[in-house]
């Protein structure tokens, strides 16, 4: 028998799901990051850690895409080595609709492209038919906002909580408008580009026949907003490449070491290693 004291921490978090219970794809920048299924939806009741979280509350706590009523199919989901897009190829299931026969497997291509910049989260939807024939698209998006904080994601139960107001329905935006206990107001607003044919406070859709071998595009903006914070207004393209280059400002040259000798190379390891064992010792004799 151990003697390990097994009394309960009065401070202990109960975690109620496993982070390694399924893939979770990670995109951060700055003080934002998001996780994500490989689709690239939000399922925060189903494993409690997903979401979009910026400084420390989750702004974002469902978003979920289906097509014609149904979840896509995933084909690859993969994010940049420089953790800045994330991007997630779909295709249809087999659909049936009524009075207009079915529509087979693969026949729609959906892709999702998602980055996050300055506590905003760009995404990107395109939905391309390779048919020889037209086909009706309903895509809808699930949308939901709980401004829990990290230590509510991980089980912490509080005994009071803020306020979350009604959601507010704009002809493009969908906003859900929260007042925490420190009087701060925090607001998580999704802006659609062109603007859905239908909003409510649990969503967006958009309805259209799409042509043989056409495609069409949508622009989706999620931004996380504390108080006055001032809002950037830019596009997807131009959010990007301002993400871009931003990375590319922060990278620092590596240093590099060549020599045409061979044996030289080692000696310079070598001194290395005596001057690395010099600064040891002294360092120790200094701490006696």
């Amino acid at each position: 028998m151990d003697n390990v004291d097994r009394r309960i921490d009065q401070y202990q978090i109960v975690a109620s799901s496993s982070l390694t219970d399924e893939h979770i794809e990670v995109l951060k920048q700055g003080d934002t990051f998001g996780l994500f299924d490989q689709y690239g939806d939000i399922h925060s009741l189903r494993t409690g850690s997903h979401g979009l979280y910026h400084e420390g509350t989750r702004f974002l706590s469902r978003f979920v895409l289906t097509l014609n009523g149904e979840r896509p199919l995933l084909l690859s989901s993969t994010v940049k080595q420089d953790n800045v897009l994330l991007n997630v190829d779909l295709t249809n299931p087999d659909m049936t609709h009524v009075g207009q026969g079915e529509v087979a497997r693969g026949t729609l291509y959906l892709s999702r492209a998602r980055f996050l910049w300055q506590g905003h989260c760009f995404e990107r939807l395109r939905v391309h038919n390779y048919s020889l024939h037209p086909v009706p698209v309903r895509l809808s998006v699930s949308v939901d906002a709980d401004f829990a904080d990290l230590f509510e994601v991980r089980g912490m139960t509080r005994e009071r909580r803020g306020v979350l107001q009604e959601a507010t329905l704009e002809r493009s935006r969908l906003r859900f408008d929260y007042t925490g206990l420190d009087n701060v107001v925090r607001r998580t607003q999704i802006e659609c580009s062109p603007p859905p044919d239908s909003l409510s406070g649990y969503g967006l859709m958009f309805c259209y026949r799409l042509e043989p071998k056409a495609e069409r595009e949508f622009h989706l903006t999620y931004s996380c907003q504390i108080s006055d914070a001032p809002v950037v207004q830019v596009d997807y393209s131009r959010a990007r490449a301002a993400a871009q280059t931003a990375l590319t400002d922060q990278e620092t040259p590596e240093c590099c070491i060549s020599t045409s000798n061979h044996f030289g190379y080692f000696g310079f390891l070598h001194f290395c290693s005596f001057c690395l064992s010099v600064r040891l010792h002294t360092c120790s004799l200094w701490f006696r």
